[in-house]
């Protein structure tokens, strides 16, 4: 009987055309059981998610372990640019001794590097601003919800608004655009066909204001696509 070969289980931890959470609490001892690593993309999720912005193994009551591989972006929270993988001693050796992107790559200038390392003090340092995010994606959240409009499986501050038609999402978009609000239309082949959407991401520097014009404005784009 050949030996059973080793296993990799991938996912990304916020998904991004949703905005839900992947089921890491059954995912991770599910890999266990059958001697997989679980590799955790979580580019969505840290600066965001958790306590302390650590990302969706935080935010679900997880420990992070040598079977289970964290990845991220410093391009979206963070805000500067790069990537880091987080994993366990023969992991790290392993990819600084054998990735080719990272061997033959030109390593990040020091001004990226010390706004990256300012980005996560603020990160731990000021969970207020975090705590904003969460508010202002609530408030967005339920305006959406009370106008009867479909936000899927979101449970982050990715909010999409299902519209089905590829057209119907672009006029939506193109409408929003004409109000002041960026909400671009994901269609095939992003999105299986007949899923089409649009899709807003809520920052903590929105505003109150902000948040209203863009439920005042998805309220006038329903009504308009309505009377067409």
């Amino acid at each position: 009987r050949a030996a059973r070969q080793p296993a990799l289980v991938v996912t990304e931890g916020v998904f991004s055309m949703e905005g839900d959470i992947a089921p890491l609490r059954e995912l991770i001892p599910l890999a266990r059981r059958y001697g997989a690593r679980v590799l955790l993309d979580d580019a969505h999720a840290i600066g965001v998610l958790g306590r302390h912005g650590r990302g969706s193994l935080e935010h679900l009551g997880l420990e992070p372990s040598e079977d289970v591989i964290q990845m991220g972006t410093l391009g979206k929270a963070i805000g500067t640019f790069g990537a880091f993988v987080v994993g366990g001693e023969d992991l790290v050796r392993y990819l600084v001794n054998s990735a080719r992107t990272f061997i033959y790559s030109t390593s990040l200038p020091p001004a990226v590097c010390a706004a990256t390392i300012a980005a996560i003090d603020l990160i731990e340092k000021e969970p207020e601003r975090r705590a904003r995010l969460w508010e202002n994606r609530q408030f967005l959240f339920k305006g959406i919800r009370d106008m009867g409009l479909d936000c899927l499986n979101s449970q982050s501050p990715i909010l999409p608004v299902a519209l089905g038609d590829s057209a119907r999402a672009l006029r939506f978009s193109e409408i929003l655009f004409q109000r002041g609000v960026l909400a671009p239309a994901i269609r095939p082949p992003t999105v299986p066909k007949g899923t089409s959407r649009i899709r807003m991401t809520v920052t903590a520097d929105h505003t109150r204001e902000d948040l209203d014009a863009v439920v005042k404005a998805l309220d006038e784009a329903g009504s308009v696509l309505l009377e067409s």
